[in-house]
Order: C-alpha cells, then sequence, then structure tokens
C-alpha cells in the first residue's frame, strides 16, 4: 500500500472495509430497507433498482430483519437497529469489518443474538472481523484473541 497513491487507498477503503459501531448510527427518517438501499446507491458499482432490492431482501433475511423492512428506526429495539446496522455493513460483501464494541449498549441475550449473527456471516461471507470488546463473554465467538492493556499486548490466544 505505500506504493499506492492516495486516490487508491480511498478506493480499497470504500470498497473492502466496512464499521459496526456501538450505536447504530441509522439514519432516523429512513426506514431498514432504505437504510440499505442507500449503501448500494452511494456504491461505485452501479446495479438496477430491481436487482438492489433483491440483494436488500437477501440481506434482510440474512440478519433476520426483512418482516421489519418497513419500519423506522424510532420503532426497533436496540438489538434491532444493531442488525440492520450489521446488514448495511455487510451489504457490500467487505473483506474487512471492523466491530467497535457493537454490543455494548444491549442486554446479555441481545448481546449474544448480535455476536452469533456476526459470528455466522463472518464465516457464511468469509469476510475477516476484527472485533474490539471490553466483555470477556464475547471472547468466546472470536478465532483469535489479542489482549491488551494501556496500548500493550499482553496476551494472543489462537494465533
Amino acid at each position: 500500500m505505500t506504493d499506492m497513491s492516495q486516490e487508491e487507498i480511498c478506493k480499497i477503503r470504500a470498497s473492502q472495509f466496512r464499521f459496526i459501531f456501538q450505536s447504530s448510527h441509522l439514519v432516523p427518517f429512513l426506514t431498514v430497507e432504505d437504510q440499505l438501499m442507500l449503501m448500494l446507491n452511494v456504491s461505485e458499482t452501479k446495479t438496477s433498482k430491481c436487482e438492489q432490492k433483491e440483494e436488500v431482501t437477501t440481506i434482510l433475511k440474512l440478519v433476520g430483519m426483512d418482516h421489519r423492512k418497513n419500519a423506522y428506526p424510532s420503532s426497533l429495539s436496540g438489538g434491532e437497529k444493531q442488525r440492520v446496522a450489521i446488514g448495511r455493513a455487510i451489504i457490500h460483501k467487505p473483506k474487512m469489518l471492523f466491530a467497535d464494541e457493537p454490543t455494548a449498549s444491549l442486554d446479555s441475550t441481545r448481546s449474544r443474538e448480535v455476536m452469533t449473527l456476526i459470528h455466522n456471516l463472518t464465516k457464511e461471507l468469509k469476510i475477516t472481523t476484527l472485533l474490539v470488546t471490553h466483555d470477556e463473554e464475547m471472547l468466546s465467538y472470536a478465532d483469535h484473541v489479542i489482549t491488551m492493556k494501556d496500548g500493550l499486548i499482553l496476551n494472543t490466544r489462537g494465533l
């Protein structure tokens, strides 16, 4: 990458990396379906509306939110919002998914559901996921664990 231009690096970042944050950051005036359609519309790869709808339907089924496609964020639970955020993050089938405390605002049951979903999608879609968490219970979903404290690596497991 050191030989790449800023433009080339930006294209790779935009096409290969996606993020899931602690908060879902959903657009309040867009439906669940529209949240994912927005991601397809800002993509460099242009597809027909029909193809986009099919892709959105497929992703919403994968994340278990197809039954709420016409709902607005204000009517969704925290777990549902995170499922939509996950769908939005994976719709382009990125190579790398960064998840920053994706279960921080969820209760333990919803946290396990979201982590199971991320774990299963990571395997199914062959996406590398880098998860940051303070919740040691979430470590059971990881293939590799790097423990850090104050910026220093203390331990590695599964490497």
